[in-house]
């Protein structure tokens, strides 16, 4: 930034301060800057600028210095651009244009990535790195909308870690975070490419499934069961395991109407395989 700086202050020297091509590249520049390079730092450079700026006009004024050395007053030599009026108002423009543009470009595309970061931040788990509830919702009323029209069924998982308090109690918060995040991989890796998988909030974890009916989920959800029955996290020596409860809820349902209903239906499944003693799978009638 300062050598930009510098050498736009050597420039304005040579061409002169007053023409509107560099006021133009002063104007722009430096609001480009601001957002790709930060604020201090093009204020550092602005600083150097108008010292040299003003160091030169001063000089300039008390003639100790020619005033724009490259440039002639007179635009036409027989009839053809003089070269400095060339490079005032034609090819340094030109430049600093393209200069202008790919700062732009740069910019644009840092806004979209940043964007885009912050819209996956928004929609993933922070610890498991999963679908997060707001996220999970969204889709569940897009594919809930989308079975009611075209009348395809759907099915919603709850899957709670069992006696997850007796983890966190008698291992720590940071190994019932480490178990939250073993769950999660296993979790991924069962659903298929279009299904959704979430941490719902807390240690329950849910999987919205599209086209798929009762039995079917059904089949997916002891299956990840067994998975995270047999899983185990080796701690100072020792194997940490835990068990899942699941409970599963399929539309159509005569008595659904809405997704939240779908998803109360599955929690009451899951509220019945907790209190069938654990470690199995429910579904809603």
């Amino acid at each position: 930034v300062q050598y930009w700086f510098i050498c736009y202050a050597l420039s304005l020297y040579a061409i002169g301060p007053y023409t509107s091509p560099f006021v133009m590249l002063l104007l722009v520049f430096p609001v480009m800057a601001f957002v790709v390079i930060g604020v201090r730092k093009v204020v550092y450079g602005l600083a150097t600028f108008a010292v040299l700026l003003l160091v030169s006009t001063v000089a300039e004024r008390l003639e100790m210095i020619p005033y724009a050395p490259l440039f002639v007053p007179t635009p036409l030599v027989d009839g053809r651009p003089h070269t400095s009026w060339i490079l005032s108002l034609g090819a340094i423009p030109l430049l600093g244009s393209g200069l202008i543009l790919v700062i732009f470009a740069y910019v644009v595309r840092q806004w979209r990535d940043r964007e885009e970061q912050l819209r996956e931040l928004s929609n993933t788990d922070y610890l498991t790195n999963l679908r997060n509830r707001r996220s999970f919702m969204e889709s569940a009323e897009t594919e809930f909308a989308r079975a009611q029209r075209f009348d395809k069924s759907l099915a919603i998982v709850m899957i709670d870690v069992d006696h997850f308090k007796r983890v966190n109690d008698g291992y720590g918060h940071s190994i019932g975070d480490e178990i939250l995040k073993l769950v999660g991989k296993i979790l991924a890796r069962e659903v298929r490419r279009h299904d959704v998988v979430a941490r719902y909030g807390g240690e329950e974890f849910c999987f919205l499934l599209a086209e798929t009916n009762g039995e079917q989920a059904w089949v997916m959800a002891e299956r990840c069961r067994e998975r995270i029955e047999a899983a185990e996290l080796v701690v100072e020596g020792s194997a940490v395991r835990v068990t899942a409860s699941v409970g599963i809820a399929a539309y159509p349902h005569q008595d659904i109407t809405r997704v939240e209903q779908l998803i109360d239906l599955a929690d009451g499944a899951l509220y019945r395989a907790k209190h069938g003693g654990r470690n199995r799978v429910a579904i809603a009638a």
